[in-house]
């Protein structure tokens, strides 16, 4: 049985060539890696059967998994339909296989791009938004180094626009070289006490079956 993880809605954006150029068409990515829904089925095998889980529980089962829309479920793969213990969690409908650190690392990966909080607005936190935090980051400690005083804007060059950086809810915060550093301490001290709490998790006997709780991820 595996656990392929949780999937979510999202809006992709197509080149000008594409037959669906200009349309906001729904589709669905998996949180962790925000792989493609349609791409994440070339990588699975036939033969198998999959199953929609939430909160434990089994919502649909079915051998075809072009059939299934996953958005806010975990998708599971079985490796075999007729396998006993399969048939007998699905007739059960729930999932029996406990909480194991692979359940651990999940969570660590869903809450590591779930965002952060910084000067009181919340930040994206996916791969490539940490990437971009931290060339900003590179960029605005030379600003610093060349001396760029705190309260400039323009620290990337007196002929640019003011530095901006996009929040969560789509606003724009002015960020100073100084603030962009700070900014980007903050989304490594984000994904480090991930990290940390993960740690502290799969370190205990047993590991709690509450793990998702923020109390485990927010200390």
């Amino acid at each position: 049985m595996i656990n392929h993880g949780q999937f979510e809605q999202y809006t992709p954006t197509f080149p000008p060539s594409h037959p669906f150029y200009g349309r906001r068409i729904k589709f669905a990515c998996r949180i962790s890696d925000q792989i493609d829904w349609y791409e994440f089925q070339n990588t699975v095998p036939s033969g198998r059967i999959f199953a929609l889980v939430r909160d434990n529980i089994i919502r649909s089962v079915t051998p075809d998994i072009s059939a299934m829309f996953p958005v806010g479920y975990d998708v599971y793969e079985f490796d075999e339909i007729d396998n006993p213990q399969v048939g007998n969690e699905i007739r059960n409908g729930a999932i029996y296989a406990g909480t194991s650190k692979d359940d651990i690392h999940r969570e660590r990966d869903r809450r590591a791009v779930s965002g952060f909080e910084f000067n009181g607005k919340r930040y994206q936190s996916f791969p490539t938004d940490r990437e971009n935090i931290a060339g900003a980051s590179q960029l605005a400690f030379m600003a610093i180094v060349a001396g760029s005083p705190a309260g400039n804007l323009k620290w990337r060059g007196a002929d640019t626009e003011d530095f901006h950086w996009i929040a969560e809810d789509n606003s724009l915060t002015p960020m100073d070289a100084q603030t962009v550093v700070n900014f980007a301490t903050a989304a490594a001290r984000h994904k480090a006490k991930m990290i940390f709490a993960s740690r502290a998790l799969k370190d205990m006997d047993p590991i709690p079956s509450n793990y998702e709780d923020d109390i485990f991820w927010d200390s």
